[in-house]
């Protein structure tokens, strides 16, 4: 039956994984992804992205303008 698999795994999900909404979307506007090692290749794929070690050394607000479009600085 077609979806079998996926309907399988969904429910060996812990409980509140499986709560979470994936309906909501972010607002309009600028969003920054960022993480470290593998989540930072991860948070790439969302778009915009910034290691999460810049982030911490060097603060910056996401709606910064010039701020670099989904490369890290390394």
């Amino acid at each position: 039956m077609a979806g079998e698999e996926t309907t399988r795994a969904i429910f060996a999900q812990p409980e509140w994984l499986r709560a979470v909404s994936v309906g909501q979307r972010l607002p309009e506007g600028r969003v920054l992804h960022t993480g470290c090692g593998t989540s930072f290749h991860a948070a790439q794929t969302g778009g915009w992205a910034e290691q999460a070690l810049e982030l911490v050394l060097r603060p910056q607000r996401a709606d910064r303008p010039g701020r670099s479009t989904g490369q890290s600085g390394w």
